[in-house]
């Protein structure tokens, strides 16, 4: 099986192209899975501080003895931590929750803010204010990358157009899936430079047993991860699916291996109907 393929980032350092997610993984039972993901090859592991589990991803990479630079490890500010100062004091907590004296990815989780109505200016501002303190972070060394997570293009156009912006986010990680595929989106990303990292790839398992899905897979010897994730990977730039055990963990990295027929994709295409699972950001202001 190929090593985890690599996307060139904005500046001098590598995406890998499939990572883990770590969604909903906690304690002991984070820290083996992470531990069985690097051991299995991967080099790309996602957490973020409102999942609660940094710190069993960071005992996860120090029991796999793989060096630190070899692994590119995100995390993410959560909605209660917007703003310059409370954005800068939450990355510094998670660096010390992580063990790590950086981390290659800090991305803004949520265009909003905490106990912010939806429709509240605050929300730009108190986001405003903590794409600042990623900027700081960069500059310090202590956030390789920087980026979003669930920003939509007026979220994405307010901040690469505010004068106090001098870097432009490199990653926004949102939802990209078949059935919900973002295009205007991503397209808006591509034309300014901004990788797409894909989360809930699988649609949260929903897809599985999809027909379109199931055929392709038969048709390819694949499993139907394995085709979600491919389709992934040939609409966006990275995924990033969550797993629990080695053998799923394995069949996931497979997915690198799988290149889809320009017909199977056009099929896989055509299940696009706004059939969003996740978070909704629509409507933050």
């Amino acid at each position: 099986m190929s090593s985890p393929e690599s996307l060139r980032m904005s500046t001098a350092s590598w995406l890998p192209r499939v990572g883990l997610g770590t969604f909903k993984l906690k304690g002991d039972a984070c820290a083996h899975v992470v531990y069985l993901a690097l051991k299995a090859g991967y080099r790309s592991i996602d957490t973020a501080s409102v999942y609660r589990n940094e710190e069993a991803v960071g005992q996860g990479l120090l029991t796999s003895g793989i060096p630190r630079s070899e692994v590119f490890i995100t995390t993410k500010i959560k909605p209660q931590d917007q703003g310059e100062q409370a954005a800068y004091d939450a990355a510094k907590a998670s660096l010390e929750r992580l063990g790590c004296a950086y981390v290659d990815l800090l991305l803004i989780h949520w265009p909003g803010a905490a106990k912010t109505g939806r429709c509240s200016d605050a929300n730009r501002e108190k986001r405003h204010g903590s794409w600042l303190a990623l900027q700081r972070l960069q500059r310090e060394g202590l956030a390789c990358h920087i980026g979003v997570s669930n920003f939509l293009i007026p979220h994405l156009e307010q901040l690469v157009t505010d004068s106090a912006v001098t870097v432009v986010p490199e990653v926004n990680q949102i939802e990209v899936h078949p059935k919900f595929q973002q295009r205007e989106l991503r397209g808006w990303c591509h034309d300014h430079g901004i990788l797409v990292q894909a989360y809930a790839s699988l649609g949260t398992g929903l897809l599985l047993d999809d027909d379109c899905v199931t055929r392709t897979a038969r048709s390819t010897g694949a499993s139907p991860a394995q085709v979600l994730l491919a389709w992934g990977l040939a609409r966006a730039a990275a995924v990033i699916p969550k797993a629990s055990s080695e053998p799923r963990l394995v069949e996931n990295l497979g997915c690198v291996d799988l290149v889809l027929e320009p017909k199977a994709l056009e099929d896989l295409d055509s299940l696009d109907g706004g059939c969003k699972i996740c978070w909704d950001p629509d409507g933050i202001s």
